[in-house]
């Protein structure tokens, strides 16, 4: 009984843009996720949402940093991509 949601995205330079819209009860639900990529190392992920035409809230930003060198042998290939855990293994 959860929620789901289906965007349509664009691109545009070092931008990606995904608009979606759905309901939830009576209430339409309109979703915009943004991926910047200023370098080819460098990442920012904004998610916001509207709900029955109030303006975007910022629900979340994240940014990520390419790893040039593994700092997390729990994390497989760690060094060749975007490392998204560094806790402990197990």
């Amino acid at each position: 009984m959860g929620w789901s949601n289906s965007a349509k995205g664009t691109v545009d330079g070092d931008t990606w843009t995904f608009d979606g819209e759905s309901t939830m009860g009576d209430k339409l639900i309109k979703t915009r996720s943004t991926i910047k990529t200023p370098s080819p190392d460098d990442a920012v992920m904004r998610s916001e949402v509207s709900v029955d035409g109030s303006p975007m809230t910022l629900l979340l930003e994240l940014k990520g940093t390419r790893v040039k060198e593994s700092v997390n042998s729990c994390v497989p290939h760690a060094s060749e991509g975007w490392l998204l855990s560094a806790s402990k293994c197990g």
